[in-house]
Order: structure tokens, then C-alpha cells, then sequence
């Protein structure tokens, strides 16, 4: 039995320029990383660009021309690419995004902007690979917990900075209790436990009846008057759970 797993993204560097007879290697980043899709490349106008089997590129003649990276399942991602006769250094280069927030295992994209029709090359950093990695594409993956900067830089020297947090989202949260009973004026605490234990989600809490009993933001829970009510809390990342009280 053969496996496959499909891409679920492709990226590509958004754009570039490059100058006419030089030749660059296009990678295209696939996610998720084990999966068992091949790339197929494709140029819009072979007469201004020409691209292998490899995904290297070469400018034939002035013009733009864009480059289609293909999965097996069809999933894509393109380059806009701008032939010049003659080489530009680059005077400024922006981010998309000055902060970014991602997940643990998760991906986001960066895209960086230089001047216009800059021949220049981006290379890209991060200055903590075991919290956040960051691929020539501007692809940040989030590796545990933390913060961590991302810089991009021009092959004249200009930079840009992002900064990017990791957090870890709950899989699961449980209450110490599922069902309490209180009298009128009585107070209990519930405690929330979260999976895994780092997760950096935030809690919110909530009654469906105040009128019965209400809850704190800590989930200290009173006792208002005779009946019942249910207290939900609630994870960033959307996971509930519950406890029915019931007031005598």
C-alpha cells in the first residue's frame, strides 16, 4: 500500500527582478513538509523567461513574466518576474507585517518589498531557530514557545525587521468539577487544566444564567439564588468545557 499525503501550501517568493542573461533557482516552499507531492514549473512567456524542470529561471529579454509552481494536487503558487537590461542596487526594502503572530507548527508568509526594479537578492534570517525558522521564501514557521526576530536583507545591505511570536494553542482544557452544588451566597473556585500544560492560550468564562450564579474572569463562582445554571470556560483556540451548578 502506497501513502500519499498531499500539499496542503505552496509559496513562492512573490516577486523579483533579475537581469537579462542571468539565470536564478527558484524553491518553492510545500507544506506539509513530508508530503508526497511533486512540483511542476511553468513560465508564462518563455520569449522573457525560461524555467527547468528545477525551477531555475533565466531572463531572455526585457519584460515581466510569471512563473507557476504546481503540486501533484494542484495546489500552486506564483512569481511575477521583471527582466532589466541592467542591474539596480535596492535603496529600501519594506515587510508586509512589523509583528506576526503564528502557532507552534504552523506556517505564515512574509513578503518583503524593495525598490522598484531593484535586481537585488533577499536573504532572510531568524535570530532564534528553536523558537521560529524562516526560509528563503519569507515562509516563518513557529517552533515552540517565545518570540524571535526576522530580518530580511538586500544584497546592498538594506534591512527590514519582524518581530514574531510562537504560541502554543490548547488541544484540550478540563474543569476540576463537572457539577457543584452551592447554597445561596456560597463562592467555589474552578480550576481549568490545559493540554499540553505550556499552551499560551487565555481563558474566558462565562454562565448562562447570572441571575442563578455568576463567574469571575479567575472562575470563582457564587451562588445568586435557587436554580440552575451552566460555566463554560472557553480557550483562545475555541475548546470548552463545563460545569453545571446548582443553587439550593
Amino acid at each position: 500500500m502506497t501513502v500519499t499525503i498531499p500539499a496542503a501550501k505552496v509559496y513562492l517568493t512573490p516577486a523579483m527582478t533579475i537581469k537579462k542573461g542571468t539565470t536564478r533557482t527558484l524553491t518553492a516552499s510545500v507544506f506539509p513538509k513530508d508530503t508526497t507531492d511533486k512540483i511542476t514549473w511553468k513560465t508564462s512567456n518563455k520569449k522573457v523567461v525560461t524555467v527547468t524542470a528545477k525551477g531555475k529561471i533565466k531572463g531572455v529579454k526585457a519584460g515581466t513574466a510569471t512563473i507557476t509552481a504546481t503540486a501533484s494536487n494542484g495546489k500552486k503558487a506564483t512569481c511575477k518576474v521583471t527582466v532589466v537590461k541592467s542591474s539596480k542596487k535596492s535603496t529600501s526594502i519594506k515587510l508586509s507585517k512589523k509583528t506576526l503572530t503564528v502557532n507552534k507548527g504552523a506556517y505564515k508568509q512574509l513578503k518583503a518589498t524593495i525598490t522598484k526594479n531593484s535586481t537585488d537578492k533577499i536573504t532572510w534570517s531568524s535570530s532564534n531557530k528553536k523558537v521560529a525558522t524562516v526560509d528563503k521564501n519569507g515562509v516563518v514557521v513557529g517552533v515552540k514557545k517565545g518570540t524571535a526576530t526576522i530580518t530580511a536583507k538586500t544584497s546592498s545591505g538594506k534591512k527590514a525587521t519582524c518581530k514574531v511570536t510562537v504560541k502554543v494553542p490548547a488541544t484540550k482544557v478540563k474543569l476540576n468539577k463537572t457539577k457543584v452544588t452551592l447554597a445561596k451566597g456560597k463562592s467555589v473556585t474552578l480550576k481549568a487544566t490545559l493540554t499540553p500544560t505550556n499552551s499560551t492560550d487565555k481563558l474566558t468564562w462565562t454562565t448562562s444564567n447570572k441571575k442563578v450564579a455568576t463567574v469571575t474572569s479567575k472562575g470563582k463562582v457564587t451562588a445568586v439564588k435557587k436554580g440552575t445554571a451552566t460555566i463554560t470556560v472557553k480557550t483562545t483556540s475555541g475548546k470548552k468545557a463545563t460545569c453545571k451548578v446548582t443553587v439550593k
